[in-house]
């Protein structure tokens, strides 16, 4: 009889029945589950300030995304409903569904990013805010969920106004810099 098992540096054993011989009591069973809890969290970055986080527990479709969309827009000062909005072109942010709420609430003031790949460079949340607190919760080695949820929300809430004006300044350099090399990589940021 021949068995593959999956066995991972943190001792997890991917297999759908593995029985083995052991010394220990059998009918003490220790489970752990193949795949790490995962939870997703949406925020925007306006010039002012992080609006969110909105966690979810769920997969991301069209109706969820509206319901995040929704929480998002409740959340949004009376000044910066005039703002532009900018999104990834993701299946979700770009359904006629989703198409239809953004339309209503931001009228022409939305923009989707169809290709991604390029824009990280000289977008606020990418090029500061997901690194940053990547860099940041996960310090205290959060073990549940809830733990984690807690962590990200006392850490957007320490990024002060200073730090926020630092970042944004930042990104305009990198923009100009961008310019400035006509479109080419640049080799020395500062």
């Amino acid at each position: 009889m021949a068995s593959a098992n999956r066995i991972t540096l943190n001792g997890f054993v991917n297999c759908q029945n593995n029985q083995c011989w052991s010394t220990t009591n059998a009918h003490i069973i220790w489970e752990r589950p193949i795949h790490y809890e995962t939870l997703s969290v949406w925020r925007a970055v306006s010039r002012r300030r992080i609006i969110g986080p909105i966690f979810i527990s769920s997969t991301v479709d069209s109706t969820v995304y509206i319901n995040i969309i929704t929480e998002f827009i409740s959340s949004l000062n009376s000044d910066e409903r005039y703002a532009w909005l900018q999104q990834k072109g993701a299946t979700c942010p770009t359904s006629w569904e989703s198409m239809e709420v953004l339309t209503e609430s931001f009228d022409d003031h939305f923009q989707k990013i169809l290709d991604t790949t390029f824009t990280g460079f000289v977008n606020y949340e990418f090029f500061f805010l997901s690194g940053y607190l990547k860099n940041v919760v996960f310090r205290n080695n959060p073990q549940t969920l809830d733990k984690l949820k807690s962590n990200i929300l006392h850490q957007i809430s320490d990024i002060n106004f200073h730090t926020h004006h630092k970042v944004s300044i930042n990104l305009v350099k990198r923009v100009l810099l961008c310019v400035q090399e006509n479109e080419h990589h640049f080799e020395h940021l500062l």
